[in-house]
């Protein structure tokens, strides 16, 4: 039979699931702040012969998203690399007419076009932190009866994990240079009047000119070049009131039913989708340039956008020096998302 420093020396696997009481900077949105007493905290406490305790332990929740339903991603690509470059095809012809040619005239010299490239550059970062336990924490906490010490902590150190490469892919990573994410790249361009106010909020005149606007102000900043986006990402308030009826003459159809099969219709595209975000609401973003709710229309394509994780996370072998005091790291290496044709973007603030 094994020794208990034996099993403890052996723990070495991630667990998947993030949920313990942990905060990433300013971009965890949690509904457990101020809803626990920090003084209360602990395995001990009192109790007395008509106490019953429940079996299992209630996770801590967090407000969590799909990453790759709003950006394509790219996971293992790069590992341990500082950089990534996506190089980018440039092209030079002249006008078309340049290139006729009529019967008797000089054809010794033919009109050239030619082509080159240029590369977008995206930085890396590596990331590693740990949990520690020593087996006097281990008997007390087995004491519990129903709580694993270190099944919790490694939870706590894969959720520190999950939520901020979540908060990165949508805000970009804190303390990096140009690690930015969907909702705040600085080669999107910001349009601050075809929303004015929450489009749950537009009168039916309101949202019949926001309706006959948006698509437009969207192909002409891509000059043409898109005219087939498939996802209108929005503020989580704004779309929970997408419910109401468009107007008076038309009760039956929501506001949402109605932009989704009209920007099916005009794009084409049955995969269009509205997304709702909560990083959009502006007490959430921390978006410090715009300070503002913002509205995000693109295209989810690889070669419009691309998130990397380098080196997914995963964790290393348990190690003691003393066989009393153990440590377990974990590691991962992120990259923030490359907008690698940011016309194909288009940014609206409300305030």
């Amino acid at each position: 039979m094994n020794t208990e420093a034996e099993t403890l020396a052996g723990v070495k696997n991630a667990i998947p699931i993030a949920v313990p009481n942990v905060r990433i900077g300013s971009h965890v949105l949690s509904n457990s702040k101020g809803n626990i007493d920090p003084t209360s905290v602990g395995y001990q406490y009192l109790t007395d012969t008509l106490t019953e305790i429940r079996s299992g332990v209630l996770p801590q929740k967090f407000y969590t998203e799909s990453i790759s339903d709003f950006i394509p991603m790219d996971m293992g690509f790069a590992g341990y690399q500082s950089e990534i470059i996506q190089n980018v095809a440039l092209q030079s012809a002249g006008g078309f007419a340049s290139g006729f040619k009529k019967a008797g005239s000089d054809n010794t010299r033919l009109e050239s076009v030619n082509s080159t490239i240029t590369p977008i550059r995206m930085g890396t970062e590596n990331w590693a932190k740990a949990v520690h336990w020593d087996l006097v924490e281990i008997r007390e906490a087995a004491n519990s009866g129903n709580w694993n010490i270190i099944e919790s902590r490694m939870i706590a150190l894969k959720t520190n994990w999950d939520l901020g490469v979540q908060a990165g892919a949508f805000l970009g990573f804190d303390g990096t240079d140009g690690l930015t994410g969907l909702l705040n790249n600085p080669e999107v361009v910001i349009d601050g009047v075809t929303i004015p106010k929450m489009i749950s909020a537009m009168d039916e005149t309101e949202f019949q000119t926001f309706v006959s606007k948006v698509m437009n102000a969207y192909v002409q900043n891509s000059e043409g070049t898109e005219r087939r986006p498939d996802r209108f990402v929005i503020p989580l308030d704004d779309y929970l009131g997408f419910g109401a009826a468009v107007s008076k003459t038309l009760p039956t159809v929501t506001k949402l039913e109605y932009l989704e099969k009209l920007f099916k219709s005009q794009t084409s595209n049955g995969d269009f989708k509205i997304m709702p975000l909560l990083y959009n609401q502006k007490d959430n973003n921390k978006l410090e340039v715009s300070g503002k709710n913002r509205y995000a229309l693109y295209t989810k394509n690889p070669q419009t956008m691309l998130m990397t994780i380098p080196v997914p996370f995963h964790m290393l072998e348990a190690g003691t020096a003393d066989h009393y005091t153990w440590t377990q790291p974990g590691q991962g290496q992120v990259s923030g998302l490359m907008i690698t044709r940011p016309k194909e973007v288009l940014y609206f603030d409300r305030p």
